[in-house]
């Protein structure tokens, strides 16, 4: 990301940037446009005064206010959940109550300085957990298909670094950011997308519905290095009938965003999902279908493994399909 941010200024193609153009147009790279100075960016106050609104607007700011706690309540729940998935091995307790108290506390205090509130951080949280375990291959067994005794090489977590020091460690150069504001407006626009795109893809492994996507182009033999449990419980139609109509409401309520004047309504297609789950998909796929397939993921203790696999040959294949058809 350095690297690539040095790259418009190398060369001739600094002549394409606004800080040789003198401004920026639909010819120059696009940068971050920052304020040169730290103070409120029209002529105010820092802080708000309520009550400078008319009272209408009071009670109709209600509205919004409500459909962006929704927002805020999964976003801030979800990512607290896939940040303390099972998978990861964690040893000390969750939170979720007294981090949301905590994010009221700070969404109150931005609300009256008139900035962007705080929420929760997708996929930042489960990257950050993710980026303090250990992780070791072990081999575990495959019992999908005709590959009865054989065994898989699969990365496990072993243990997990649990502390405050890199998350308070990350606020303080964020923080610290405003000391060299100037530098941040150099930034390239692209070289940041890069970034959020990278974390996104970087989300994907472990994530069990981007695997259940791409059960539609993997072979049948090769289904087990998918690593889902559903797989020997759910038949593979009703796996796919679940995946498409997920995939669906994915790019419906992806377009709702899209879509002028009724953009910020997502969030209610969000909190419409949990009434789904609970009573319409049980209906469709089965109750225990589709908790088999939403699942979480077992604690690395729980995860069948194999620490000393014995030597697979044709030979050791053949007799434990011949004792399993027995």
């Amino acid at each position: 990301i350095v690297f690539f941010c040095f790259v418009p200024y190398m060369g001739g193609n600094y002549d394409l940037t606004p800080d040789s153009v003198g401004a920026e147009t639909d010819d120059t790279i696009a940068t971050l446009d920052v304020p040169s100075t730290f103070e409120p960016s029209t002529s105010r106050s820092w802080i708000i005064n309520p009550a400078d609104c008319p009272v209408w607007a009071i009670f109709f700011a209600i509205i919004p206010a409500l459909i962006l706690t929704v927002l805020f309540f999964f976003d801030h729940n979800v990512s607290s959940l896939l940040c303390q998935a099972p998978e990861f091995g964690l040893k000390k307790g969750s939170a979720y109550h007294w981090d949301f108290f905590v994010i009221g506390i700070q969404i109150f205090i931005t609300g009256m300085l008139g900035i962007p509130p705080v929420n929760g951080l997708i996929p930042q949280a489960p990257l950050h957990t993710d980026s303090l375990c250990e992780k070791a291959f072990r081999q575990r067994r495959v019992t999908h298909m005709n590959n009865h005794g054989a065994t898989a090489k699969v990365e496990v977590i072993v243990g997990c670094h649990e502390q405050r020091v890199s998350a308070l460690a990350q606020a303080v150069l964020i923080g610290l950011t405003l000391a060299v504001i100037d530098i941040i407006g150099y930034i390239p626009i692209a070289a940041l997308d890069g970034l959020f795109l990278y974390m996104g893809i970087a989300s994907f492994g472990g994530n069990t519905f981007f695997s259940r996507i791409l059960l539609f182009i993997t072979d049948r033999e090769r289904l087990d290095a998918r690593g889902l449990a559903c797989l020997h419980t759910v038949p593979r139609k009703t796996i796919h009938q679940f995946t498409a109509l997920q995939l669906v409401i994915l790019i419906a309520i992806f377009g709702v965003t899209l879509a002028p004047y009724v953009e910020g309504l997502f969030p209610v297609l969000i909190a419409v999902l949990v009434p789904l789950r609970i009573y319409t998909l049980p209906k469709l796929f089965g109750a225990d279908n589709v908790d088999a397939m939403d699942a979480a993921g077992e604690p690395p203790q729980q995860a069948t493994v194999v620490e000393h696999p014995p030597h697979i040959t044709a030979e050791y294949v053949h007799d434990h399909a011949s004792t399993a058809e027995t």
